[in-house]
């Protein structure tokens, strides 16, 4: 527990061997310190106190271990650093520090040497649904168990926030608080953080709007939102982590250099406004980092369940499960809806981004709408919400814009990181008049669908091209669209739901379910190839299509060659048959009937499975729907 309460006290004896050792004092730089610390915590990576999930801050020693999870929200300019300093005969290392006593006389020589660090701010994960924040399970991919809620061990009981408040004020005299409430103390080694943090939780209660920077503002909650500054050393991670990614990090806590905040007058109007960007944030020095592509906190599948015999089982069992929850009974709806779930972009030689759909939805029962967003999060880890009202697109950030007078980079609502499923829901849509800045956030939107990404606003440039890789869908009451997705599916109008027997759906079978979409969502980066039957049924289709409709998308061949890919991933093929064709092709014609598209029948009524599979209706009791 020493090396987690007190990680410098080792790095420092480390750093004094290496002089001792005979290298010159300015150019000891990195003294495998890192590789070291982390050898050292082998076993006990579980003891270290999570920023994500413990109750309230106070709790974490200050310049302990610390474990986070979070997103890239900004990357900020590198930091100079002296790599140590020296007050006659005393040397401090400076490498997972900011500053020393402000009493103590250091200098810098004038041999020193400087180090530099790279700056990240960091978000909780946006969307984050219920299960995966609270997953009990080993994070899939992970070197680290979950993390857990711990305290210090120097707390025997769990303490209220009022109660925690109550105590720190007994602490501090009295001449040392001002009639705000907060107390005025400067910001060094020797001042107990509690003191500090008065102030920081009284004039956090004034902050109002982007405080936290975070792409969902409603998410942002005071005293439970944790952001963090990342402070990472010496290129530990190459490539670098960019905006949109996901890492995990171990690294020594900091949260001591806060400084008042600044008001214009004594008007309970006034918004506080911290005088350094992210001031208020927690500082990690970073000493192990590690990125988490599409991370989605489930156990990968076991073994039995990876043939093709249990794979179709439970591609058959999750399309029951989203027909009876999300599209009421509607199990062409359902079918496609799998396919927006597992959909990963996949990149061709010639940089070509395929394998993405926005599909639209088509749903007006109010019900069936909240059911259909609630059963995705029972299933995918990252949940979007977008409502696209006149008021969102009016008033609201859709894109990050970086500010000419902070340099602060304000997050924008699609800036999400990989696999998260984002729903861009037109069903609260009203009459009404869109303003310069409606029209311009509707054309990101539609630029978003397009293209599969997003132009950042930067000022000076006509703005930075940040690609994205979103499971994304549209969701609406009525057949036209603010913005067009790829196509439609309308939900039928009328749909029986006789059900007697309720089958129950425990928490492990949905986790199983989770299991089968991450894993089908890790396969869609492969390469897949079309059987010459395949490719020749599916040129023969497209050509009766357009000579029915002469108005049918051109495109349409792309989305389904996309969705045939969708239809091999579930199976675990790398080769699209003519099965898995004819099986596509029959929920197409289903689906182009719906929207009023003349079709005769041309499928051989001598091929198998001819008929649209159409599960059996049941009634599920779910454990956790988010």
């Amino acid at each position: 527990m020493d090396l987690i309460e007190n990680p410098l006290q080792t790095i420092d004896a480390w750093f004094f061997e290496s002089v001792s050792a005979g290298q010159r004092l300015q150019d000891v730089e990195s003294w495998e310190e890192r590789t070291r610390i982390i050898e050292l915590l082998k076993g006990d990576i579980e003891k270290i106190p999570s920023l994500n999930t413990i109750p309230l801050v106070e709790h974490i020693p200050l310049r302990g271990l610390i474990r986070y999870r979070g997103m890239i929200q900004e990357v900020q300019e590198q930091e100079i650093y002296p790599i140590s300093l020296k007050e006659g005969s005393n040397v401090t290392p400076m490498k997972y520090r900011d500053y020393v006593n402000s009493e103590v006389n250091f200098s810098i020589e004038a041999q020193a040497k400087f180090g530099s660090r790279d700056i990240f701010y960091c978000v909780p994960l946006p969307g984050e649904t219920s299960w995966a924040r609270n997953a009990p399970t080993k994070v899939t991919g992970s070197r680290y168990t979950p993390m857990e809620s711990i305290t210090s061990s120097k707390r025997k009981r769990s303490y209220s926030q009022e109660e925690e408040k109550d105590e720190i004020m007994e602490r501090i005299p009295l001449s040392e608080i001002n009639e705000n409430g907060s107390g005025n103390v400067a910001a060094d080694d020797n001042v107990p953080p509690s003191k500090k943090r008065i102030q920081e939780s009284k004039n956090e209660s004034k902050v109002t709007g982007h405080h936290f920077n975070c792409p969902l503002p409603w998410e942002e909650k005071l005293n439970e939102t944790r952001c963090a500054l990342l402070k990472v050393y010496d290129n530990q991670i190459n490539p670098a982590p960019l905006i949109h990614d996901i890492v995990e990090v171990i690294g020594i806590f900091h949260l001591d250099n806060t400084e008042p905040g600044s008001c214009d007058g004594n008007s309970d109007e006034e918004i506080w406004k911290p005088k350094i960007p992210y001031t208020q944030a927690p500082r990690v020095h970073v000493l192990d980092i590690r990125k988490c592509p599409r991370y989605f906190p489930c156990n990968p599948l076991e073994g039995n369940l990876c043939n093709a015999q249990q794979r179709t089982e439970l591609a058959r069992k999750i399309r029951e499960y989203l027909t009876i929850y999300a599209t009421n009974g509607d199990e062409i709806m359902a079918y496609y809806l799998l396919f927006s779930l597992i959909q990963q972009k996949y990149k061709k030689p010639s940089g070509e981004n395929i394998g993405i759909l926005c599909i639209g939805y088509q749903i007006e029962e109010e019900t069936t709408q909240q059911n259909f967003i609630k059963t995705i999060q029972s299933l995918m880890p990252r949940v979007a919400h977008l409502k696209m009202s006149l008021e969102t697109l009016n008033t609201m950030r859709w894109v990050p814009e970086k500010s000419s007078e902070t340099e602060v980079l304000e997050a924008g609502m699609l800036q999400l990181p990989a696999a998260t499923c984002a729903i861009l829901d037109e069903t609260n849509l009203t009459a009404g008049q869109l303003d310069a800045t409606g029209v311009q956030n509707l054309t990101k939107v539609g630029n978003y669908i397009r293209e599969h990404g997003y132009m950042a606003d930067v000022p000076y440039t006509t703005g930075i091209y940040m690609p994205t890789d979103h499971n994304t869908l549209m969701l609406t009451s009525g057949k036209k669209t603010l913005v067009s997705p790829d196509f439609m599916i309308p939900a039928r109008e009328t749909v029986p739901m006789d059900v007697e027997e309720k089958v129950s759906v425990s928490e492990e079978e949905l986790q199983v379910y989770r299991s089968y979409i991450y894993d089908c969502i890790t396969r869609g980066d492969r390469s897949f190839t079309f059987t010459e039957d395949a490719r020749q049924e599916m040129t023969k289709h497209f050509v009766k299509r357009r000579k029915e409709d002469p108005q049918l998308n051109e495109n349409i061949v792309s989305w389904w060659a996309d969705m045939a890919r969708f239809e091999a991933i579930l199976f675990n093929r790398d080769e699209i048959s003519t099965d898995l064709w004819q099986t596509l092709y029959k929920f197409e014609l289903e689906r182009q009937k719906r929207i009023g598209i003349q079709i005769e029948a041309d499928i051989d009524p001598k091929k198998e499975n001819q008929d649209v599979p159409r599960p059996p209706i049941t009634k599920m009791n779910v454990g956790n729907m988010d």
